[in-house]
């Protein structure tokens, strides 16, 4: 017995509706789900990001040290030293470009890690090469996107701060510094005692 024609109409209008809704539904998780996976790669990139740095300090008023170090918040990898690695550390014979870990780079260097290499003691300043240089770093990340920067070195002019910023103790270095050219603005008005 055929259904009346009425009836079979508005079962194809609801499965019609039906399917409509559902297709846009579907549509709709889609969207949601791309802008979900761009939004989380985003925050894996800003998140993961790493960041290498070259610096000097002063180790225990004795020594000049070179660090490097990842200030990022992501691994860095494949780090590799170029530019000019002649300079020579009085700790042993040889170049930067023999020594590690600028000879064969470093493999992987965590967020936060950095590894020290003694240059020279303090009171060898007078017999250190004077001419600046500059040493390129570069490395990958997690998404094994490149980065490179170049760090600038000259052992001539000890009023770069740059070459000596420090992460950890840059803001009291800062304050350090400006205490110390008050105390010498100071020194310089106080008449002197013949």
């Amino acid at each position: 017995m055929p259904l009346p024609t009425w009836i079979t109409i508005v079962t194809a209008i609801v499965t019609t509706g039906t399917t409509i809704a559902l297709a846009f539904i579907t549509w709709r998780y889609v969207r949601l789900t791309q802008e979900y996976v761009r939004l989380t790669n985003a925050i894996l990139k800003a998140t993961n990001t790493p960041e290498v740095i070259l610096y000097l300090y002063i180790y225990n008023f004795t020594s000049m040290v070179l660090c490097i170090q990842n200030i990022g918040t992501g691994y860095a990898s494949n780090i590799k030293f170029t530019g000019d690695l002649s300079f020579k550390p009085t700790f042993g014979d040889v170049h930067l470009e023999e020594v590690e870990p600028f000879k064969n780079g470093i493999d992987y260097l965590g967020a936060g890690h950095k590894i020290d290499t003694t240059l020279f003691r303090l009171e060898e300043i007078p017999t250190i090469k004077k001419s600046p240089f500059d040493i390129i770093v570069s490395y990958r990340d997690s998404a094994d996107i490149p980065y490179s920067k170049t760090f600038s070195f000259n052992f001539s002019d000890y009023s770069s701060t740059r070459q000596f910023y420090r992460p950890e103790t840059d803001d009291l270095g800062n304050v350090l510094e400006r205490i110390n050219r008050t105390l010498e603005k100071i020194g310089n008005k106080l008449p002197t005692q013949e």
